[in-house]
């Protein structure tokens, strides 16, 4: 089990010896799958973690224009739950993000379509390993701009009373 999610992580490896009550095993073994992003799932509201979860394990696989929209999905859900100016407030995050980072400008564009005007009659982008983890970090943020500092202030207030 994965010490940081409790969830399985698979390996391989190979045979070393074998003898007729008893097989060793090499002592270097490779994961299978790579593990999952890490992610404060327990500050997000329970409507979006199962698909934040989805995301990261389609990140990890690299199966990214299912990555693709999921992001788009995920930042309509925190959109949603912002209220009426939440888009407006995730746009302006993600922009400044992006310049705090120097992510160039067509990448930025490319991103910021993805999470906010996916046009779904058009083929989907086809995202390399590079752009994926831009915005792998750019969906972060969202998520952190949404729901992360909120709570993480929430808490540190003093309680009255």
């Amino acid at each position: 089990l994965c010490h940081a999610c409790q969830r399985p992580v698979f390996l391989i490896s190979g045979p070393a010896v074998y003898s007729s009550d008893q097989i060793t095993l090499e002592g270097s073994w490779e994961p299978v799958l790579k593990p999952l992003e890490r992610f404060e799932l327990d500050l997000l509201p329970a409507s979006i973690v199962d698909t934040v979860t989805e995301a990261l394990s389609c990140y990890r696989d690299g199966y990214y224009q299912a990555f693709v929209l999921l992001s788009h999905r995920i930042t309509d859900m925190s959109a949603h739950a912002l209220g009426a100016d939440g888009r407006l407030r995730l746009f302006n995050a993600v922009t400044f993000a992006a310049e705090q980072a120097g992510i160039d400008n067509a990448l930025t564009r490319l991103c910021r379509e993805i999470l906010f005007n996916l046009d779904h009659s058009k083929p989907l982008p086809v995202l390399s390993a590079n752009a994926a983890k831009v915005l792998l970090a750019l969906l972060r943020d969202i998520l952190y701009e949404a729901f992360v500092r909120h709570q993480r202030l929430a808490e540190a207030m003093p309680k009255r009373g």
